[in-house]
């Protein structure tokens, strides 16, 4: 059959369903391979006439055949309507999970205090795992507020970064076994920071800064040395320098070893960056002068190279003293 006849069928199928022509509805249907819409139909008119066999008419003013027509329609709320003024709740439930539409279902059962609710909890879960929705599965559980069994089932499927995630962290805080699962699955795949995460959220904060040590973490490491260790942060922030020059990420590390008061550090920094300006100025913060002897050079070849041959010389010639002169030279050129 062409496109064009069977786009024909199906807008007269619509048309016959509309004016309630089942008979041509079907037919319609059943002509574009629909098969699954002409037997719906086919059953819809066998409740009709069973109904009108009763009632003396045609059938097509009975509740199940008007639901069911609206069920066509996608209008799943008035069918609801139409089997909730008939009282027939497990008529309404079960058109829901015919449907699979779970959640309709059971907020219906939960709005008529039906007492299937559990049953129908437990089934849905069972549909989503038959199903191969097992993520779907562990967020029901947690949405539940199920978070034992949603963590086990997080776990079980090599998803540690969710089970440390799952939201009641005062109930997961007594379980000291469940967290030690949690941690060890999320330290096996070195996601330090989720544990540090972890641990700060049960208010652990030794082992949780332990673990954004572990982790190179240091912002988060330093947020919680702020308010729970404020005697490390001067030692996490020259940690924090120092993880950043292994990665060469220099000039970042600067702030940092001037946040923890190692201005050598951050001298060789700014020259191993060739941020020559930058190391004069660190250069006037110390206090140090034999320390300094040793960048006098390095600082001198730069300073030649960039053409300040001035500044060049009086770092070379000029003894180091407190208030230096050719600092301030260095600072105006």
């Amino acid at each position: 059959m062409e496109f064009k006849q069977q786009m024909e069928l199906a807008n007269l199928g619509k048309l016959a369903l509309e004016s309630m022509n089942l008979v041509i509805a079907e037919r319609c249907y059943a002509a574009t391979g629909d098969t699954s819409k002409a037997r719906f139909l086919r059953e819809t008119r066998e409740i009709a006439q069973e109904a009108g066999a009763i009632s003396g008419s045609n059938g097509y003013d009975h509740y199940q055949v008007r639901a069911r027509l609206a069920i066509m329609n996608k209008d799943y709320k008035t069918a609801e309507s139409m089997y909730r003024e008939q009282h027939k709740i497990e008529e309404a439930i079960q058109m829901y999970l015919d449907l699979h539409k779970w959640n309709d279902a059971i907020e219906l059962t939960k709005a008529t205090d039906h007492p299937d609710l559990d049953r129908l909890n437990v089934t849905h879960f069972e549909w989503l795992q038959t199903t191969g929705q097992e993520e779907k599965a562990r967020e029901l559980k947690e949405n539940k507020g199920e978070f034992h069994e949603a963590i086990q089932l997080y776990l079980a499927a090599g998803l540690p970064t969710r089970a440390g995630k799952v939201t009641n962290m005062p109930t997961l805080a007594k379980n000291d076994e469940q967290v030690q699962e949690i941690a060890s699955a999320l330290m096996k795949n070195e996601f330090y920071e989720h544990v540090g995460d972890l641990y700060e959220k049960i208010d652990n904060y030794h082992k949780a800064l332990e673990c954004y040590r572990l982790g190179n973490a240091f912002n988060r490491a330093v947020d919680l040395a702020r308010t729970a260790f404020p005697q490390e942060v001067i030692h996490l922030e020259e940690e924090w320098g120092d993880h950043l020059t292994s990665i060469k990420q220099l000039e970042a590390a600067i702030n940092h070893y001037i946040e923890a008061g190692k201005s050598v550090k951050a001298l060789d920094a700014a020259i191993n960056a060739k941020l020559g300006k930058k190391a004069v100025e660190i250069m006037e913060i110390i206090d140090d002068r034999q320390s300094l002897s040793k960048y006098l050079k390095p600082m001198a070849q730069h300073f030649y190279s960039v053409g300040q041959y001035e500044v060049a010389e009086h770092l070379l010639v000029e003894r180091l003293r407190r208030n230096t002169k050719w600092l301030s030279l260095c600072m105006k050129t």
